[in-house]
Order: structure tokens, then C-alpha cells, then sequence
């Protein structure tokens, strides 16, 4: 009998919170051309994990056209965040840090958060 595998913790995290945005473009590095509002997920390490799942930690960086419309997208992205069910999303965990970050560019406001997923380990081919 083969181990189960982690999946790919970053496509899962992309699928679900993209689901759960229902058109909010959500990737893992920044798009070249740049929606009005979009979210960037990145990997930033992991959690102990327990029987049967991986437990992935990333960083939620949210980006909008204004400081008042990207808190507004920022919250909302928190709160869809923590209701994850999806994708082999058994739970979600936040650091409670939801903040504003300069963004690398003049055009988009930033905010961001870190939190965790745990994720059902898959059946190995």
C-alpha cells in the first residue's frame, strides 16, 4: 500500500478561494495585466500536520483600486477564506492579521493576511 500525497496545496488554495470569490481573478504570482481587483496566494511554509492531511500556511495579498474598496475586498476575501470547504478543504485557520501593505505598484492598494488550510491527503496513483 502506498502513503497518501499532499496535493498541491497552492492549486487547491487557488481553486477554492476563486470558487468562493465567484470572479474575482485569484493566482499565484501577479498578473501581467493587472484586473482592477485581484488576489495573490503564495505559499509561506506549513503547519504540523495530522492523520491524513496536509496542513499548508500562506500569505492572502488582496489588491484593489482604493484604500476604502480594497479593506471592503479584503474583508470579504477573509470571511470566504475562513468558510472554505472545497477543493479537499477540510478547515481553514487566519493569523487574525489583516492589514494594508504598500503595493509594488501605483495603481492598486494592498491589504493582506496569512492563514492556513488543512487539506485531504489524496490516494497515491
Amino acid at each position: 500500500m502506498t502513503a497518501p500525497e499532499s496535493p498541491a496545496a497552492q492549486l487547491v488554495a487557488v481553486q477554492a478561494l476563486a470558487a468562493a470569490l465567484g470572479g474575482i481573478r485569484v493566482s499565484t504570482q501577479i498578473p501581467e495585466k493587472r484586473p482592477k481587483e485581484h488576489v495573490v496566494v503564495s505559499r509561506i511554509g506549513s503547519a504540523k500536520p495530522e492523520f491524513g492531511t496536509s496542513m499548508p500556511r500562506f500569505l492572502v495579498e488582496v489588491y484593489g483600486p482604493t484604500a476604502l474598496a480594497t479593506e471592503v475586498l479584503a474583508e470579504r476575501v477573509h470571511a470566504e477564506w475562513l468558510g472554505l470547504r472545497s477543493h479537499g478543504v477540510n478547515t481553514t485557520t487566519s493569523d487574525w492579521n489583516l492589514a494594508p501593505f504598500d503595493a509594488p505598484d501605483p495603481d492598486h492598494v494592498r491589504f493582506q493576511f496569512t492563514g492556513g488550510l488543512q487539506i485531504m491527503m489524496q490516494a497515491a496513483s
